[in-house]
């Protein structure tokens, strides 16, 4: 339990870190400490829950996997507008590497489609050119889909 308070320390203002009053709750229980495990439960749900339901407002706006995936890339550049009490929920899941390297992925294709735009006109409009573009852009569409699905959860 020594390690719980560091994370109400300033240091760790705005992370998200649910699980360390659950914690506590258990330690409480299971050193038959009822009232003190009662008053962690109703202090995570106190805490917890508006961040849930601002949470899920957030998440409604967007109908699909595109539009989130959107939005994820203006959270990482910091253009977002997230509201304060979501930022932190935000940012632990965009620390997840599976959901960074399809961001790359999507990036690095995005790149693979800027660099065909650049070559030679009598290149990009071939057969091969335009099965090149064609196949970047359906890389590109699965890889943006796997993004969103991978980040709702």
């Amino acid at each position: 339990m020594g390690n719980i308070p560091t994370l109400y320390s300033p240091s760790f203002q705005d992370a998200y870190y649910p699980e360390a009053l659950v914690l506590k709750a258990v330690i409480f229980f299971s050193t038959c400490q009822i009232d003190n495990a009662q008053a962690m439960v109703t202090r995570f749900h106190e805490r917890y829950d508006p961040v849930s339901e601002q949470l899920q407002a957030t998440l409604a706006q967007f109908e699909d996997n595109l539009q989130f995936y959107e939005f994820l890339t203006r959270v990482r550049s910091g253009e977002a507008n997230l509201p304060p009490s979501i930022r932190g929920v935000v940012s632990t899941a965009l620390s997840d590497r599976t959901l960074l390297r399809n961001l790359e992925y999507v990036r690095l294709l995005d790149g693979e489609e800027q660099r065909l735009e650049r070559t030679p006109e009598e290149f990009r409009n071939s057969s091969l050119g335009n099965r090149v573009l064609q196949d970047i852009a359906l890389a590109k569409s699965f890889a943006v889909d796997q993004t969103g699905d991978l980040a709702r959860g």
